[in-house]
């Protein structure tokens, strides 16, 4: 088995984001986290991965985000060992965790789906290098905009 190869932009992006079963501290949501992403480019900052190190206030002050975003963040950034083990327990059970910013990551799905796009996927097995689809799992219940992405 691969062991887990991770970057700092992914690892910020599912540390805040990923909901995990047994994660007591709630992630950001989707439009939450665009807002963040979007507010690191106009700043100059270089990824997700600028986000480690900042406090609650600077994390307001510089990408302008709610204070309750800023929490969410910082709690998140301060669970990371809890975040690790269970990456750690993921892997040992064949299931890998991606985002946008790892190399294996489907080009396609941001092509296609831009904002919409999954912010982490959840993988059992591997990727080929080329492939024409990808199928998505796990949806309980779908908007009318969500089934015209699938």
């Amino acid at each position: 088995m691969e062991k887990i190869m991770l970057n700092l932009n992914s690892l910020a992006t599912m540390l805040c984001t990923c909901d995990l079963y047994a994660y007591d501290e709630a992630a950001l949501t989707s439009d939450e986290w665009l807002e963040v992403e979007k507010n690191l480019k106009v700043h100059g900052l270089n990824g997700p991965g600028s986000l480690f190190g900042l406090n609650s206030d600077e994390l307001m002050d510089i990408l302008d985000i709610s204070e309750y975003s800023a929490y969410k963040i910082v709690r998140r950034m301060k669970s990371i060992q809890f975040f690790l083990k269970k990456l750690h327990e993921y892997e040992q059970q064949g299931i890998r965790i991606i985002t946008k910013y790892d190399e294996e990551y489907p080009q396609n799905l941001i092509k296609k789906m831009k904002k919409s796009a999954p912010l982490c996927l959840f993988i059992a097995g591997t990727l080929p290098v080329k492939f024409e689809g990808i199928s998505i799992t796990g949806l309980q219940t779908v908007s009318k905009k969500e089934k015209g992405y699938v």
